[in-house]
């Protein structure tokens, strides 16, 4: 999916000029990509956003019902494992 800057700058309220700048310094940093007249996030930037996306949903499905995230009370019965720990 791709944006124009003119669409851009409609749907963020930014100065159209401000929209062509920032797009610039984007794709010099290799986060987006023109494909004629158009701008969208740059393939691997999206894979590894899908990526990390999908690897908090298997953690969360995994591991969401875990009692340690339902209170801290555990805490005081952990073993002191040290200061180098």
């Amino acid at each position: 999916m791709g944006f124009s800057p003119r669409e851009l700058a409609e749907l963020t309220d930014v100065k159209h000029t401000s929209v062509h700048k920032t797009l610039a310094r984007l794709k010099n940093d290799g986060l987006v990509r023109k494909a004629d007249s158009y701008w969208a996030v740059a393939d691997d930037v999206t894979g590894s956003r899908l990526a990390n996306v999908v690897s908090l949903q298997r953690i969360e499905a995994e591991y969401g019902d875990d009692a340690y995230g339902e209170s801290d009370d555990w805490t005081e019965s952990a073993p002191d494992l040290g200061e180098n720990a």
